[in-house]
């Protein structure tokens, strides 16, 4: 998915709170008859190779921008810690059922040297994680325990200085409840969603980008188009305004012990963000998300998301990354 700051923790709930468990499985086929022996074509008729499809998002410049332009490179300090706070109201609708939720989140991280050159390491924990309770949700008293119990789960991963995010995966999640193990595995993923990945060349106000993802496989599509605008610029803090859009087909989500067979699947974003290359994050100003989910059981499953984060430092950093 494309790494959009706070917008991943949004898709965290969407994806989370109905995980695909595994692709729509295909009904076997019937053993097809046995086929006369072909015989060998000439190296020079052979059908070429497919090239392999690139790992992560892919980056295309629309719009250079206006003079003067520059390089956007982050650059944290060694040692920095920083405390990202987040709040999120979503509204859900699953076959009749669903209410709005209020969801509170903190995570205080800390930024180190990463394993390469040009590299930083990110690692922190949830200190806040709470859903406020509302009796009149029918929905709210199944996933309050699964929003509350990520509360003090790990993660960690790095970033290059524009802003690509690799997760570990192997984080320690012991403790973690049951009710919660699917979305702490995600966490570790989504929160590189407070970086964004920039173009390597110089651009100035009003220059745009857009950033292609294919997860895609022989038995389902998945693919993300984000596209970002260059507002301001003011020093080493870059104002964007983004919009994004993922679509996915034929998936089969494990949702509160349903199997549920999910026929298509769009996410649609936007939103304004501060890119703060000296502190290494991103802030969300404002974002906005509708998601449908069309399924063959419970009909649309519809999701609304209206959220807003702030990143900040929270101590003095002690050392310079570079």
């Amino acid at each position: 998915m494309s790494r959009l700051p706070f917008y991943a923790l949004a898709l965290l709930l969407i994806v989370g709170l109905a995980l695909p468990a595994t692709f729509a499985e295909e009904e076997p086929a019937a053993p097809a008859p046995a086929k006369p022996k072909e015989e060998a074509k000439p190296k020079d008729e052979e059908k070429p190779a497919e090239e392999a499809k690139p790992e992560g998002p892919v980056i295309k410049i629309v719009e250079a921008g206006a003079e003067p332009r520059k390089e956007i490179r982050f650059k944290p300090t060694a040692g920095s810690k920083i405390t990202t706070d987040a709040s999120l109201l979503a509204g859900f609708n699953f076959g009749g059922m669903g209410g709005e939720m209020d969801i509170a989140i903190i995570a205080d991280m800390t930024i180190d040297k990463g394993s390469k050159d040009g590299q930083f390491k990110l690692s922190g924990s949830l200190t806040k994680c709470e859903m406020k309770d509302d009796p009149n949700n029918p929905m709210a008293g199944q996933i309050k325990p699964m929003i509350d119990g990520l509360k003090g789960i790990s993660f960690s991963g790095e970033y290059t200085e524009m802003g690509k995010w690799t997760a570990n995966p192997a984080e320690n999640l012991k403790g973690v409840p049951p009710q919660s193990a699917q979305l702490a595995q995600m966490v570790a993923v989504v929160f590189g969603g407070i970086m964004v990945e920039v173009p390597k060349d110089a651009l100035g106000v009003g220059a745009s980008w857009t950033s292609t993802r294919d997860d895609s496989t022989e038995k389902a599509e998945s693919k993300t188009l984000a596209t970002y605008k260059i507002e301001k610029i003011e020093g080493d803090r870059i104002t964007l305004s983004f919009t994004s859009k993922q679509t996915a087909t034929n998936q089969k989500l494990s949702m509160m012990g349903m199997e549920i067979n999910v026929l298509k699947r769009t996410i649609d974003g936007s939103g304004t963000m501060t890119l703060d290359l000296a502190l290494g994050v991103a802030n969300v100003g404002t974002l906005k998300i509708n998601s449908v989910q069309e399924t063959d059981a419970m009909g649309n499953m519809e999701n609304t998301f209206d959220g807003k984060q702030t990143t900040k430092a929270a101590a003095a950093a002690t050392s310079e990354t570079k």
